[in-house]
């Protein structure tokens, strides 16, 4: 009966439910996302702004590489990383592109061919190879077969930071041998340490004293709980000042209390 009567199909099919849209409402984290995606999308355009620059530029790809190779992205890539990462991953295959792309004699125009690392030291100096082997330079040393040029590169090695240039000799092998505490920081005053300085190709010295900040004193509470431990914690400490004294004797120790 139900379908052989059209007006009650009729109603059925045409029955629609209407639901209400309900406004979109801004909520203050809304806004904080929002302006979050704002920040990401700025540092992003700046960065790859700057690499695009860099990729347009007529310099060599010696330049190129430094240039792309001064962008430091500090904190960035924890806050936003989003872009960062992805674009510290651009920068890191770009960087070795710049570094290894084909390169040819400004004085010939012949093709340059790069040597390995057993094969390049018969081009460099024997501070240079010092400087290899203590990772603070790193030399790509490229040569025409015929060898009538050749081009030798600098790169900042791992350890790049842990040395610096020697005021003698010129070669970044001029680092930190030991440190020595030549008196002790108290609660009341600042203690003195001598950073020793050494260059590892001419043997140039340089001492330098750092102030040490003075002891912060412990808070009360800390200190009424420490009271009953108070009488064996001074006779560690003579005991601790007769192995300073051994310690001083060691040359091999690298900080003497």
């Amino acid at each position: 009966e139900f379908l052989e009567n059209p007006d009650a199909i009729d109603e059925v099919y045409g029955y629609s439910v209407v639901h209400e849209e309900q406004p979109f409402i801004w909520e203050w984290y809304h806004v904080l996302l929002a302006f979050y995606a704002l920040l990401c999308l700025f540092f992003g355009i700046r960065y790859f702004g700057w690499a695009y620059d860099i990729q347009q530029s007529k310099d060599d790809y010696y330049d190129k590489y430094h240039r792309l190779d001064k962008l430091n992205f500090g904190c960035l890539q924890v806050l936003f990383p989003l872009p960062m990462l992805f674009f510290a991953a651009m920068v890191k295959k770009r960087l070795q592109e710049y570094r290894y792309a084909p390169r040819h004699s400004k004085i010939n125009g012949k093709l340059l061919v790069l040597k390995d690392e057993w094969k390049e030291n018969a081009f460099l100096e024997e501070a240079q190879i010092l400087e290899e082997k203590l990772n603070s330079v790193r030399y790509d040393v490229w040569v025409v077969d015929d060898r009538s040029d050749v081009m030798i590169l600098e790169y900042e090695g791992p350890n790049g930071r842990k040395y610096s240039d020697c005021k003698e000799c010129g070669y970044k092998t001029f680092g930190k041998k030991k440190s020595t505490v030549t008196k002790r920081p108290t609660y009341d005053d600042k203690g003195l340490r001598t950073d020793h300085y050494e260059c590892k190709n001419c043997n140039y010295r340089e001492e330098k004293e750092v102030v040490l900040d003075v002891i912060s004193r412990p808070s009360e509470s800390s200190s009424s709980s420490g009271s009953s431990w108070s009488s064996s914690s001074s006779s560690s400490s003579s005991s601790s000042s007769s192995f300073g004294g051994g310690s001083s004797g060691g040359g091999g120790a690298g900080v003497s209390w």
